[in-house]
């Protein structure tokens, strides 16, 4: 039900896809897909497999962005500004692990999550991770639900608005 003092237009889809104002009005144009979309950065040697996580996190409203190398990593990580990073350990020349200690220690954007996704997943591994500076481990494979909810503890909005 929609008050008559109302102050916005009502909304006609589904209102997961809206933002909600902090007096508690959903706002027609504030719609997730007309704000700026929060940046993933999504290392993973792996191509096809990081082209499916990718379409994934796109259809959920997400701007994703795939190194499949530490050096690609770095490169693209001087260029965009990502809200979260996606990172493989097991990867050609420089493992994960590695790149996440030195991003840690010499990145100016140090505060940024990293969430380590990898096929090792043993207690070790997870506590590895962690050390070496990671916010979070997902193992693989994992679901597309997971893998939301992974996302919504480090960004608001598209991963718990999508269908």
């Amino acid at each position: 039900m929609i008050r008559k003092d109302y102050p916005y237009p009502p909304c006609n889809e589904n209102r997961n896809n809206y933002v909600v104002h902090p007096e508690g009005n959903y706002l027609e144009s504030m719609k997730v897909s007309a704000m700026s979309k929060p940046v993933i950065l999504l290392i993973d040697d792996e191509k096809a497999y990081a082209k499916v996580i990718q379409d994934a996190l796109e259809l959920i409203g997400l701007e994703v962005h795939l190194a499949h190398n530490a050096m690609d990593a770095l490169n693209l990580f001087q260029q965009v500004t990502p809200d979260l990073i996606l990172l493989d350990v097991m990867m050609p020349e420089v493992d994960g692990l590695s790149l996440l200690r030195w991003l840690r220690e010499h990145s100016e954007q140090d505060s940024v999550p990293i969430h380590v996704v990898s096929a090792k997943a043993q207690p070790d591994d997870r506590k590895a991770a962690i050390e070496a500076g990671a916010n979070g481990f997902l193992a693989k494979p994992f679901s597309v639900e997971e893998l939301r909810d992974v996302i919504s503890q480090y960004l608001p909005g598209p991963s718990s608005t999508s269908n």
